[in-house]
């Protein structure tokens, strides 16, 4: 499966790191979702982010992939049944 991601920059003074969203400090875990084929897919979920000298955070936002990490996910989940 591919998965094709386009960014639109609304106007000049837009920037990738500046935060347009993201993750910042307590959203370790947090989902990175979409859809696929009108069904709510789970991509990865938030690990890593950096901070600016103002303690903002700003990207790059990191995500680990929960399709990597399959057998891992599945083995904690059948573990907390």
């Amino acid at each position: 499966m591919a998965l094709e991601i386009k960014i639109r920059l609304v106007n000049e003074d837009d920037s990738l790191t500046r935060r347009q969203g993201g993750i910042c400090q307590n959203d370790h875990g947090v989902p990175l979702v979409t859809w696929i084929n009108e069904e709510e897919t789970v991509l990865g979920v938030g690990s890593v982010f950096r901070v600016d000298k103002d303690t903002k955070c700003i990207g790059p936002f990191l995500y680990t992939s929960t399709a990597r990490n399959k057998v891992f996910i599945e083995c904690l989940l059948e573990e907390t049944k």
